[in-house]
């Protein structure tokens, strides 16, 4: 192209090989931004928790430790990831987990909001072949609660509430799907540690104080939206 006029003075066009290359790095493809956009989570599954409740006064005695094997329940939540670049990231999570019991202690349902700092892997960014945002990830959920606990009373049924703090282990691989939706799987673990509730509860016409927990594993799949 002559500068002063745009005058084209001559076209040519050529092919090459990636053999043809003086080094092997000019042929590898860009690595992939490690960004990812906020996601909306939707999830539900199993769960299979062990009940343990300390109560300050027991029929008559002055304490007693009840511990019981619960069939398994089921948990749905919401969760909310915040953007981020690299690998730390956090969020907010809500969920609902139900158990039941053929003993003293016949259903527990409990409802928990959360805060889960969370390191992800951007296995995507690595290889082409692999969909955006796949990657797998571990957290550490901690928050607050309340729980409904429905129990036996000699004959009769009852139910009471109490109020604690919660906090579980997750771990989990999602893999996208299309530019805004992704699928996930999720193993967690809520251990007897910093996981505590306090409720009243009446047994035999007198009013015992119980501290307690939900402690075992679950596993659960869901949704992962990009807005």
């Amino acid at each position: 192209v002559e500068v002063s006029t745009y005058k084209i003075i001559a076209v040519s066009s050529g092919e090459a090989s990636l053999s043809d290359a003086s080094s092997k790095y000019k042929r590898q493809s860009v690595k992939k931004e490690t960004g990812y956009p906020a996601f909306l989570e939707l999830y539900g599954g199993m769960t299979m928790y062990d009940y343990t409740g300390d109560y300050d006064e027991f029929l008559g005695s002055k304490s007693k430790k009840i511990e019981e094997e619960m069939d398994s329940g089921y948990m749905l939540g919401i969760r909310y990831i915040n953007t981020g670049i690299g690998f730390l990231t956090m969020g907010w999570e809500f969920n609902y987990t139900s158990q039941e019991a053929d003993s003293i202690i016949t259903e527990i349902d409990t409802f928990q909001i959360s805060w889960i700092p969370i390191i992800r892997i951007p296995i995507w960014t690595y290889a082409d072949i692999i969909p955006d945002y796949t990657n797998i990830y571990a957290g550490y959920a901690l928050g607050a609660g309340i729980n409904n606990v429905t129990y036996k009373d000699i004959d009769d049924e009852k139910s009471s509430k109490g109020i604690g703090f919660c906090s579980s282990f997750i771990a989990g691989l999602k893999l996208g799907f299309t530019d805004s939706i992704a699928v996930f799987g999720e193993f967690r673990y809520t251990p007897d540690f910093l996981n505590r509730y306090w409720r009243k509860q009446d047994i035999d016409g007198d009013t015992t104080v119980s501290d307690e927990y939900l402690s075992g594993p679950s596993f659960y799949a869901g949704l992962s939206f990009a807005p």
